[in-house]
């Protein structure tokens, strides 16, 4: 198989070979929920997301959503 997408949308498990899966989207969509906060299209969430999401005045739920979306153990 081979990967089509940005790379930066792309989750952990398919950097490292797994097949395509729906999750890649739902990771992607964290990605995506991160940068529209942050304003920011090449930043990506770490582990400091909750706390960056907080900041920026994202509700709890939401942040807790992003941060699950992007999770490298979902």
């Amino acid at each position: 198989l081979r990967a089509a997408g940005s790379l930066r949308y792309a989750p952990p498990e398919q950097m490292h070979g797994a097949a395509p899966s729906p999750r890649d989207d739902v990771y992607a969509l964290g990605v995506i929920a991160f940068q529209m906060v942050t304003g920011d299209l090449r930043s990506a969430p770490g582990s400091d997301a909750a706390d960056e999401l907080r900041e920026a005045g994202v509700p709890d739920a939401l942040a807790k959503l992003v941060v699950r979306s992007v999770a490298s153990r979902p």
